[in-house]
Parts: C-alpha cells; structure tokens; sequence
C-alpha cells in the first residue's frame, strides 16, 4: 500500500511483457521516478498531519506525553513511508524471477532489528520507546532503499529515462492498485481505531502480542502467494486457466492444513512464546483467542488467495464494489461487539465481515473468468 499501487502494477506490466518476450525496462525507470516523488510527498504530510493525529491514534497509552506520542508517531510514520515506496524493488524482484531476494532480504531485516532492540533493551536510556522503534524499523526501511537507489543508478547508466505516455499507464493501473490497498487497510487496521476507544491498554497489549504472532505464521503464506503473483500472471497472459483454476485449489488446501496445525502448536506453546519476546510483561493469552484468530486467518487463506488471483490480472473490480462495503460492516460490527466482548468482538467483526462480503464475491468473480475462457474456447 505505501507505494500506492505502483508496485503492483510494475510488477504485473513486467511479467506480462517478459511473458509475451517484449521490452520492459522503460517501465522500471518510469515506475522508479514515480515512486521517489511519491516518497518526498509522503514524508511531508506525516511531518504535516503528525501533531494532529498522534495524539488521537495514542489515546490510550498514557504512559506516554504528548510530545512522545507525536516524536514515536512521526519516527514509524516516516521510516514506514521510506519502507512502503522502496520496497517496490521486491515486486520488481518477482517480476524478474527474483523472488528468492524479496524474501531473504526482509528476513535479514528482520533479523537485525530483533538484535537491534534486544541489545537495547539491557540498556537504561532516555527515550527508549522512541529509540526501540528507530533501532526496530530502520533496518527493514534501509535495506530496500538501498537497492531502490541502485536500480535508478543502473537505469540511468542503461540510458532507460521516464518515458511519460508508459507513466500513464503504469499510474493508471497503480491508481487501482491503490486505492484498494487503502481500503483493504482499512478494514485490518480500523481494529486499533476501535480499540483506542473501546478497549483498555492491557487488552490492546494482549491484542498485539498475539496478533504479532500469527503474523509470522500468516507472512510465510503470504510470502507464498506473492512469489506466485507474478506466475500467475504470465499464466493469464498464455491463458492457461486450468492451471490457475488446479493451482488455487492446491494452495488453499496446503494453506489451510498449515494454519490449522500452527494454531494447534501455538495453543500448546504460547505461554514460552510470550515469555521469550516479552519477558518483563505478564500476560495470559487464552486457548479460546488463539482459535479465534487462527479461524480468522483460515478465512484470510480462502479470501487472499482469491484476491491475489484476481489482482494478477488486473481486474480489481469486485474489490473495488465490496471492499467498501466490508469496510463499514467490519467498523460497525467491531465498534458494537467490543463494547459487549471486548477484544474478542474485534475478531468477530473481523470474521463476520469477511464472511458476509469478499469470502463469496472473489471466487464467483474469478469462476466468471474461467466460464468466459471455456466459452471463448468453445466458440
């Protein structure tokens, strides 16, 4: 999302065009020059908006003053950004059949900000929310600059400058790219809006460190379905819709095998888990929340799956209608439902939105696909 779509619909132009053997390094230089002015509008409107919002989004940590709240929220919100734009260079990496880097350098990243925070957390420093954050996210924010500068450097060494009528069509399609990741991360992010009004600090922290959690076992699926965009891409620019149709069964039912099995191990060692990452917290993580969330991201597996299809091919249409639509029934039902279940009415919304909306919409969007080619096929 943080590149607004610009590096989806790179990654897409790209794959199509190797597929049909055509030039496509003009597109890579466009793309790159669009992000990096992006980039520099972006840092000024968290500069910008930071003082306002902050103390809005941090309501209840009140641990923290006003003016650390509006330092912690500028710091994530500037190096998210510088994150969210480089981090095109992935896309371009599966594009090019590279995917393997777009997996082991975030891992590095990740790496060297737990020893990061792990070696400052054995020091008595001022500041050390502020310092814990800068020393968690600059890694994962440095490595991908890094590769965004050298891909520029090489394009202008290759004599590949923006061509302005590509740029059209790259933004274009980044618009709806875009726009949907907005109001995709609306609906798993208005979580923390609801409970910065509705839910106490402790169930927030509890909320968080079990979220975290899966979402380690939630990125290695993840993982598998963006190494598989851009294959799934080159396999609708050859029309072979059979295997696009075999290929999501598979990986549905090896994602829901996963899932079920890692909510079982987490139910068993949560306990150790919590203690190593946060040793000087107390928390107790109920078996019921674990199976909770692990029924939720069983739900993401059938919705992501579908969703990666369709965006592989650009047709973002059924996201666009109900993804809106998701938006309001999940804020709805999570502003009600936490006010009577507390963290547990977040995860129900959740649930009960994806169920109600996308959970049914994507795969009758993609099966019009398939009944389209067999016609054209037959005809």
């Amino acid at each position: 999302m943080g590149s607004f779509g610009i590096g989806f619909s790179l990654q897409n132009f790209v794959s199509e065009l190797r597929a049909k053997e055509q030039e496509y390094r003009v597109y890579i230089a466009s793309a790159f020059v669009a992000a990096t002015i992006l980039l520099l509008v972006l840092v000024l409107l968290v500069f910008l908006i930071g003082p306002t919002i902050a103390p809005l989004f941090l309501k209840q940590f009140n641990f923290i003053d006003l003016d650390g709240k509006i330092r912690d929220f500028v710091l994530v919100g500037f190096l998210a950004v510088i994150f969210g734009i480089t981090s095109i260079v992935y896309n371009l990496w599966y594009s090019l059949d590279k995917g393997y880097l777009s997996s082991i350098i975030p891992a590095i990243a990740s790496l060297v900000s737990f020893i990061a925070v792990y070696i400052l957390t054995h020091f008595s420093i001022d500041n050390k929310t502020f310092w814990i954050l800068f020393v968690y996210l600059l890694p994962t924010a440095c490595f991908p600059t890094a590769f965004f500068i050298k891909t520029i450097i090489n394009s202008m060494c290759q004599g590949k400058l923006i061509d302005f009528l590509v740029l059209k069509t790259i933004l274009k399609r980044a618009l709806q790219f875009g726009l949907f990741g907005l109001m995709a991360a609306a609906v798993v992010q208005i979580d923390y809006l609801v409970m910065s009004q509705n839910i106490s600090s402790s169930e927030i922290i509890l909320y968080n460190v079990t979220t975290k959690i899966f979402s380690i076992i939630a990125f290695v699926y993840s993982a598998v379905l963006t190494a598989l965009w851009p294959e799934f891409t080159k396999s609708v620019a050859k029309n072979e819709w059979t295997k696009i149709s075999l290929s999501i069964k598979k990986i549905i039912t090896i994602g829901i095998i996963f899932f079920v099995l890692s909510g079982i191990v987490l139910a068993f060692l949560m306990p150790y888990i919590v203690k190593v990452i946060s040793p000087s917290i107390d928390i107790f993580i109920p078996v019921s929340f674990i199976a909770m969330l692990t029924v939720y991201h069983l739900i993401r597996i059938w919705t992501d799956t579908y969703s990666m299809a369709l965006q592989s091919m650009s047709d973002l249409s059924a996201l666009w209608k109900w993804t809106p639509v998701q938006i309001l029934v999940n804020f709805l039902l999570q502003y009600f439902l936490s006010t009577i279940l507390g963290v547990y009415g977040i995860i129900t919304g959740l649930i009960i939105s994806y169920i109600v909306t996308l959970s049914w919409i994507l795969p009758l969007r993609l099966s019009h696909h398939l009944k389209t080619k067999q016609i054209q096929r037959g005809n």
